[in-house]
């Protein structure tokens, strides 16, 4: 266990950082603040018990913002409410020994609600329509750097910085699949992959020759980058992906744009997987394609052992769980909690949820993301829409489903994946607002106008 000396530092950590960073955020334009704060959230400066540098990026920028007195609109607020009552309802009801821990993941699940309140502010402050997603494109950029930095030091290394110790970069695994700044290779491959579906999107909306050759380079990257993580699953969710977007946009792109976007994909990610094998140390994934079995019940060989285990203890608990958080700070190096049993994580979102909060959280989180996936579809084909907004709707859509998708394989809600909820939250908040600029837009005046420009509108 943590000495009383280290917890005291650990919370010292914490609140010199957040009266830092509280002054800064005050200080700033809340756009540029937002926008910063969504750029640093793959990097943990710190991680801690008591929570990581995204919780503390968003409850000072979110608090900064409530103070300069601009009006805030909380869409999906009801929710989120429910959801966030039924996490508190059972944590409860575990033993009061176990309330930090448990309470820990409910706070950095309300900050990622909160970003996901100022990416929909952030969306309504640019001028432009396509800067908000290139906020999202710049976050990309430097995850591409940081993965880079992995792919040339090698598995099983950690890059320490400036010399010092305590400040480094994830450790790369030491059989060849890459981590990149989300500690997880499942991860990183399936942040890789959602990213590749808004370059796409930003791509048919640049306005310049160089910007698109830079997300054309950038794409190619994002492909090298998946195939080092070594995601079987993930790589298979893309190419599933690649197929819903052709025919969700097959309007748009036409036969003939559709079968050259298919083909010119196919040509690139098979070039990038030849360099990536032949030329890298993380080029594992095809064998690991070949290696996979499956049991007579269809559970895949990487998970007969955590999802039997894991089922077995939801049918103690199926409706209340056995708390939010499904293990404890340093439980994997050994620490053990009275109070609480471990277990293997179950590579499940749905079991993660099950054993959690029990069917009613569940199905709380589904109605939340599915009432965020609804919205995108019906606000995607209204009339008055604008292209670009009507667009995004149609990519949130994709996003969603896939990270709905992607649950069957990885327990994305796990707290020492927090920096990812937080991207995928404000990402949500981005597409929220998209269909609120498709559902407000006002019919076009002349014909000759761009069809469906809004009016001002604040998202």
């Amino acid at each position: 266990m943590l000495s009383d000396a280290s917890i005291q530092n650990q919370l010292t950590t914490i609140l010199i950082l957040a009266i830092v960073l509280f002054v800064l955020a005050s200080a700033l334009p809340q756009k540029a603040a937002t926008t910063a704060l969504l750029i640093l959230f793959p990097y943990q400066t710190i991680d801690t018990r008591f929570g990581s540098s995204s919780v503390v990026l968003a409850f000072v920028v979110f608090l900064a913002f409530l103070l300069k007195g601009d009006r805030v609109r909380l869409p999906m607020l009801g929710r989120i409410l429910f959801l966030l009552l039924w996490y508190l309802v059972s944590m409860s009801l575990m033993p009061p020994s176990t309330y930090v821990q448990h309470g820990v993941y409910v706070m950095t699940l309300f900050s990622a609600f909160l970003v996901f309140w100022l990416c929909y502010d952030l969306s309504g402050r640019f001028e432009k329509d396509t800067s908000m997603v290139n906020v999202f494109i710049v976050m990309n950029v430097g995850v591409v750097v940081y993965c880079v930095i992995q792919l040339v030091i090698g598995p099983g290394e950690r890059f320490v910085l400036f010399g010092i110790e305590e400040i480094n970069m994830t450790r790369v695994r030491a059989d060849g699949r890459l981590t990149g700044p989300f500690e997880s290779a499942e991860i990183t491959a399936q942040y890789l992959v959602l990213a590749q579906f808004l370059i796409l999107h930003q791509f048919w909306y640049s306005e310049t020759g160089w910007f698109r050759r830079f997300l054309a380079g950038l794409a190619v990257t994002n492909f090298g980058l998946l195939i080092a993580t070594g995601s079987r699953g993930e790589f298979l969710v893309f190419i599933g992906g690649a197929l819903i977007y052709l025919w969700l946009f097959r309007r748009q792109l036409g036969v003939m744009r559709a079968i050259s976007l298919a083909v010119g994909g196919a040509i690139v990610l098979t070039a990038t997987a030849l360099i990536v094998t032949n030329f890298t140390q993380f080029g594992n994934l095809f064998d690991r394609l070949g290696e996979t079995e499956f049991d007579e019940q269809g559970i895949p060989d990487t998970r007969q052992a955590v999802w039997p285990p894991t089922w077995k203890a939801i049918k103690e608990s199926p409706m209340i769980g056995h708390g939010p958080r499904f293990r404890f700070f340093q439980e994997g190096r050994g620490v053990r909690y009275e109070d609480h049993e471990y277990l293997a994580y179950p590579h499940n979102l749905y079991l993660f949820l099950l054993y959690t909060v029990g069917a009613p959280g569940l199905m709380l989180f589904l109605w939340l993301l599915g009432s965020i996936m609804y919205r995108c579809w019906r606000s995607m084909s209204l009339p008055n829409a604008p292209p670009y907004y009507a667009d995004l709707a149609k990519t949130g859509v994709i996003v969603l489903l896939l990270f709905l998708i992607d649950g069957i394989k990885i327990e994305q809600m796990r707290l020492n994946l927090s920096d990812y909820w937080h991207f995928f939250f404000g990402l949500c908040g981005v597409f929220v607002a998209a269909c609120y600029r498709n559902e407000t837009a006002e019919p076009p005046v002349a014909e000759e106008e761009e069809a469906g420009r809004p009016a001002e509108a604040t998202a």
